[in-house]
């Protein structure tokens, strides 16, 4: 499975990482949407990346917007450019 710590669900709900995406910090509940999205065979490289970028740069209560990468792509990141 697709791991979801606090972290993970709060950068996957500012990316809204899923088409089917609804907002949520509930882990469980963006577990399940992440799976949806994602293939099988991306889970893994999906655990360490978004575990690493949730921990380091789209922290929930200070995301470091100005060094994201993939900021013009996120709706937070948007806003904090405006």
């Amino acid at each position: 499975p697709v791991v979801t710590a606090a972290d993970v669900a709060a950068c996957s709900a500012a990316l809204a990482a899923s088409p089917h995406h609804q907002d949520t910090r509930n882990p469980e509940e963006t577990r399940a949407q992440l799976e949806e999205w994602l293939p099988r065979s991306l889970w893994p490289e999906v655990n360490l990346l978004l575990v690493g970028f949730g921990q380091t740069v789209c922290l929930p209560r200070d995301p470091a917007c100005a060094e994201c990468v993939v900021r013009s792509l996120c709706p937070t990141g948007r806003s904090w450019e405006q």
